[in-house]
């Protein structure tokens, strides 16, 4: 886009040799119509580079927040699970104790 614009205005420029005053001065406007069609669209091309990156960012950002919390619900089954097992091994040890000390009388 950016190319035929440049080409436009090298027709227009070439365009500009020989012509009247009134012509020159349609020539001065559509140029300047133009160099302001081309920073809207840079400025465009701009803002659609920062949503995109603003979009990439976020997806990466909601990806490592589901890998945490996955990770997250991993340990705490495995906390959960080392919690009851350290219970039942508790609970094993006091049978023993008893036993023992049954035993010892």
């Amino acid at each position: 886009m950016r190319n035929r614009f440049s080409s436009a205005l090298s027709i227009f420029s070439q365009a500009r040799s020989g012509s009247s005053p009134g012509q020159e001065r349609v020539f001065e406007t559509l140029k300047g119509n133009v160099d302001d069609l081309m920073h809207d669209c840079l400025t465009f091309e701009q803002v659609i580079s920062n949503f995109e990156l603003h979009k990439l960012t976020r997806d990466h950002m909601y990806l490592t927040m589901m890998k945490d919390h996955e990770t997250h619900l991993l340990y705490k089954q495995s906390f959960d699970h080392i919690a009851e097992e350290k219970e039942l091994l508790n609970k094993r040890m006091k049978e023993l104790n008893c036993r023992v000390s049954k035993t010892d009388v």
